[in-house]
């Protein structure tokens, strides 16, 4: 099973390369021929690489002569640092910036700032909106807004284009996902629309804030340009989810002890650097707990141990309680509303118990049994020569051809000899008494 779950992390793991070596690169603003309105998609946890392409394609849009932006937000949020990148890049367009949930998305935790930072707000009658944790955006400020506390902060977002901050405000605390039509109703959205072009036909004709002031918006016969991910952010995406950046977390782990105990095996090793590098770019771009990766850590050092100097369970146990501790505690929800799922951290820890479970009483008993040499074991032995010792030659012993040097009488193909000694491969030895005739029979 254990097998099953890594070669199922590896295989995304590859897929995610492939899609990033086969996909082309897109520029994140294209010269379009005539003005349009770009859609950017934020979905999934966010990166730098989102904030990098919303505040590219907003800089560029003006140039262009487009009327608006407009970001799709479908997301949990990201690092405090990502949301406060994105914000900013909104607080300070030229052209309006408008905000928009499609039916069946979810806007929480830090993606809520991004919602609310927008110069019009659109949500479907179906998509939801609000926090499941408080939010901390720790010593984040946004554009020109003076520090806050998260509250204060998503309260000052929303005010800034005329739109009532007590809902933020109290969605800012935890405990609070609500859809698209209480949200209106609250007055902390502008807009219910069910897609991008009932938001365009609503807006047409309106002023707008910008960060220049209102800005009229001339929506009429206006093409709308969705502007998707390129191949990097993909896999981005892909490895920037807390389940899987978990599962390559102990992936790698568990490579990295394969390759420990087999020395040779150099392809544990390749896959442990793959898989690592996966993990490492997930956590890097996650807001990740120091303690929780520390815990995980700590509990494949405490389960290596146990397999070095057993101690009945113990140390396995334990570290079956700080991997649990430490993938409940990988994420930190401060501006992220998803973590690693309890059901994958507990999957996890049975079967790498179990697996420990079953491997170590094995090893106690193995370790009481008696050494014996296998060299040792060897003289006295008969073996048959295979070709004539002159007095150097080749002798079979146990099914294997060895190298053997005879203290006697060159000896023929097909004499028995006894073996005296061993050196290395070869065998030292002498014609079998006449009363042992027995091939590999021991000297009795």
């Amino acid at each position: 099973m254990i097998l099953r779950v890594i070669r199922r992390c590896l295989v995304a793991l590859f897929c995610a390369v492939a899609a990033l070596a086969v996909v082309p690169m897109r520029p994140a603003a294209a010269d379009p021929v005539a003005p349009v309105v770009p859609v950017v998609t934020l979905h999934g946890v966010l990166t730098g690489t989102d904030a990098e392409r919303v505040s590219e394609i907003i800089a560029a849009a003006p140039k262009s002569g487009d009327p608006c932006v407009i970001l799709d937000i479908d997301s949990p949020g990201g690092l405090p640092e990502t949301i406060k990148r994105i914000v900013d890049a909104e607080l300070g367009s030229a052209i309006p910036v408008i905000t928009f949930a499609a039916p069946g998305s979810q806007v929480t935790s830090g993606a809520l700032a991004i919602l609310e930072a927008g110069g019009v707000v659109a949500m479907s009658e179906t998509a939801q909106a609000g926090s499941v944790h408080a939010i901390d955006f720790r010593s984040t400020t946004f554009g020109t807004l003076p520090h806050d506390d998260a509250a204060g902060t998503l309260a000052r977002l929303a005010s800034i284009h005329g739109r009532d901050g007590t809902w933020p405000a109290e969605a800012s605390r935890g405990g609070v996902v609500v859809q698209g039509t209480e949200i209106k109703r609250r007055g902390a959205i502008d807009l219910v629309a069910e897609d991008t072009t009932a938001v365009l036909n609503a807006i047409n004709g309106k002023k707008i804030g910008a960060a220049g002031g209102g800005v009229k918006v001339s929506t009429t016969d206006i093409a709308i340009a969705i502007v998707g991910v390129d191949g990097w952010k993909a896999v981005s995406s892909q490895l920037t989810q807390p389940d899987l950046a978990f599962a390559l977390l102990v992936t790698t782990a568990l490579l990295i002890g394969l390759f420990i105990a087999n020395p040779g095996g150099i392809l544990f090793g390749l896959l442990a650097v793959m898989t690592g590098a996966g993990a490492l770019h997930g956590f890097v771009n996650l807001p990740t707990n120091p303690l929780g990766v520390a815990l995980v850590m700590l509990s494949f050092l405490l389960f290596v141990i146990d397999v070095k100097a057993p101690s009945h369970g113990a140390l396995t146990a334990a570290g079956a309680v700080c991997m649990a501790l430490g993938g409940w505690r990988l994420v930190d929800s401060g501006t992220l509303d998803i973590g690693v799922s309890t059901v994958l951290v507990a999957v996890t820890v049975l079967l790498i118990t179990a697996g420990y479970a079953s491997i170590v009483p094995k090893l106690v008993e193995a370790r009481k049994m008696p050494y014996s040499d296998p060299q040792a074991d060897l003289i006295g032995r008969v073996a048959t020569v295979r070709e004539t010792l002159q007095p150097h030659g080749y002798v079979n012993l146990g099914g294997a051809l060895w190298r053997a040097t005879t203290t006697h009488s060159p000896q023929p193909v097909g004499t028995k000899v006894r073996v005296l000694e061993i050196d290395g491969l070869r065998l030292t030895v002498e014609p079998a008494p006449a009363e042992d005739l027995t091939e590999n029979a021991p000297k009795g």
